[in-house]
This record gives C-alpha cells, structure tokens and sequence, in this order.
C-alpha cells in the first residue's frame, strides 16, 4: 500500500490532537504521529476509509464518530490513528497535566453523571452517523 504524504498525515495530527486535547498540538508530536504513520500505514477497508475520510472532511464529526465507532466498530482506522496520537501525546512531557490526576472537590463527582450523560448521547448520535457513513 502507498504511503501517505507527510504534510497530510501533519495536518491529521493537527485536527486529531485539537480534538483530543481541546488546543492545538507542538510540530514535534505532528512530526513523531507523521512518523509513527509513515511506519504503520492505512490498514482500512472501503467502510474504514468512509469514516476516516468523512470525520477529517466535517471535523465537528470527530467525536460522534469516534463514540460511535467505540461502540459498533471499535477496530476501525480512525480509532486505531487516534490511539496512536494519543500514546505520543502522553509519552510528552508537555502534554502531562493533560494525563496525571487532579484533585477535585468532592461535590465534583456529580458532574460525572452530567458527563455520562453526555457522553452516552455522543454514542448513540455517532453510532446513527457511522450507520449512515458505512451503508
């Protein structure tokens, strides 16, 4: 299979650790997700290439597809590529306090039902996006 070109898989890594971290990522973790790519290239199928396809067109969709995916496809090469980025992202130093715990008030822990929430709509809204992407 080719390779991908660098300045794509730069611009992946971009969008990809916006959504993970929620701001923009340093040039040496886009350069080490680049790498790590050029070394594991695309192992995707027609429906894994929808997906990855779609959700780097309609960035919005990233979440919703990654919850849906969790759920119908957890295989697929969009969550393959995020994890990915997601272990160079916690292996930085500069990335830390994005991993290590935190001390919360205890009445915090009600959020935590809000975020489930939350997180159980994002599955079941991306799991009808991947349904529809896949068909």
């Amino acid at each position: 299979m080719a390779r991908e070109p660098t300045d794509t898989l730069t611009k992946e890594a971009a969008l990809f650790g916006s959504y993970l971290l929620g701001k923009p990522i340093d040039a040496p973790s886009l350069r080490l997700y680049a790498s790590a790519m050029q070394n594991a290239p695309l192992q995707a199928g027609p429906k894994d290439r929808a997906i990855l396809v779609f959700a780097k067109k309609h960035p919005w969709s990233l979440g919703l597809l990654d919850a849906g995916s969790a759920l119908l496809l957890p295989k697929t090469e969009l969550r393959r590529r995020l994890f990915i980025l997601f272990s160079i992202l916690e292996t930085r130093p500069e990335y830390a306090d994005f991993f290590l715990p935190k001390r919360h008030a205890w009445w915090q822990v009600a959020g935590v039902f809000f975020t489930g929430c939350k997180a159980l709509g994002k599955v079941l809204v991306g799991a009808l996006l991947v349904k529809v992407i896949v068909r």
